[in-house]
């Protein structure tokens, strides 16, 4: 992944954790460095942001809540596998 995309990712990711700040599943407060972003929203879903250990326990919830529907597209941006822009 490109210094831009990697930038845009984190950005991206970094003003949807500031809309939700607590994570729905474990009510935890959030960080950037360890939560993931599921967005759908090019496709007619929404967008969602958990904690990294609600993610990799609930998944398929999550993915659920988000897309609506089968088989919608949706991307997946991770903060624990992105590091911050310089």
């Amino acid at each position: 992944m490109d210094i831009l995309n990697r930038t845009l990712n984190w950005e991206l990711l970094r003003y949807a954790l500031s809309r939700v700040m607590v994570c729905p599943l474990t009510r935890d407060v959030l960080d950037v460095r360890t939560a993931v972003l599921v967005d759908a929203t090019d496709h007619g879903g929404a967008m969602a942001v958990v904690a990294g250990d609600a993610w990799d326990t609930h998944k398929d919830v999550v993915v659920q809540a988000v897309l609506g529907k089968a088989g919608t597209d949706f991307t997946v941006i991770d903060g624990r596998h992105l590091s911050p822009p310089c």
